[in-house]
């Protein structure tokens, strides 16, 4: 080989050997920086899920807080004056920063109707306890009720849906304006419609009084149950209904559409629905309260 061509070569070993480090490098830094933007979302995902599942708990907090002040009949438990107040400012901070991973979800996540729509029922679901505040309302979401499945079912959903952690590379601003626009076109008539769907959520219809403590109760599905509830008047919420005068006063909430007395006790709908079944238990629970009161 000529000298001229053996000094070229020479001379082009060490640029080749370079280009080849500049471009392992290069790819070096990308794929680092992929993994280091992946693990920054996965961060925030984490972030995002915890904040989430603490919302979740203040919801049942609050909502539990508002259901005992709606109950509360007794004048020895005194309420300090600005409590639904404080309650409505709890609710409202809670609901604003549902509305903030809403948004955040919306403009980071390709979803489809599916998801838009769950995430548009639960924003619903959290919004019924911030208006039962403002309007004084109760709050009926008890452990058999509707709602209360309802919401933790879409509690679930959403909660999965964080964690899942497909982000869309490039969301159009376009994309995320529709998302967000789906997402807020859910409405209180369709988390209502929706209720409908639940199964094993039960209301009151009608009732007649049909004897001593007894009342024949008509549900929504067209059942009927014949309920002698002495039984279970016991303790300081229902004994005082032993008074005829005070438990013939029963009349149906058009709110929680179940049954309710002037003192603040009430009877879940499914549990009316399911007497013969529960009574046992419930009787069961009478005879331990005696045990542990006596």
């Amino acid at each position: 080989m000529p000298s001229s061509e053996q000094l070229i070569l020479e001379l082009i070993r060490p640029g080749l050997a370079l280009l080849l480090l500049m471009i392992t490098w290069f790819i070096g830094q990308r794929i680092i920086a992929y993994w280091d933007i992946r693990k920054k979302r996965q961060e925030f995902d984490i972030a995002t899920a915890v904040q989430f599942q603490q919302l979740y708990g203040e919801f049942k907090e609050i909502g539990k807080l508002w259901r005992i002040i709606k109950k509360n009949k007794d004048p020895n438990l005194a309420l300090p004056e600005h409590t639904r107040w404080e309650l409505l400012e709890r609710a409202t901070a809670a609901e604003s920063k549902v509305e903030a991973i809403l948004v955040k979800l919306a403009t980071e996540r390709h979803l489809c109707a599916s998801d838009l729509k769950q995430l548009g029922l639960f924003r619903q679901a959290y919004q019924q306890l911030r208006e039962a505040i403002r309007d004084d309302k109760r709050l009926n979401f008890g452990f058999h009720s509707p709602e209360y499945k309802l919401y933790n079912e879409l509690a679930s959903n959403v909660a999965l849906l964080i964690s899942s952690g497909e982000h869309t590379k490039n969301l159009s601003s376009k994309a995320a304006q529709k998302n967000l626009q789906e997402i807020v076109r859910i409405r209180s008539k369709d988390f209502k419609e929706e209720l409908d769907k639940v199964e094993g959520g039960h209301r009151v219809e009608s009732f007649r009084i049909a004897g001593p403590y007894t009342l024949r109760v008509r549900f929504d599905d067209e059942t009927e149950q014949t309920i002698d509830f002495q039984p279970v008047l016991e303790g300081d919420l229902y004994g005082p209904l032993r008074d005829r005068g005070l438990f013939d006063q029963v009349r149906i909430d058009s709110e929680v559409h179940t049954l309710v007395w002037p003192n603040g006790a009430d009877f879940d709908p499914a549990t009316l629905h399911d007497w013969p079944e529960l009574l046992p238990a419930m009787k069961a629970r009478i005879q331990r309260w005696r045990t542990v009161s006596t």
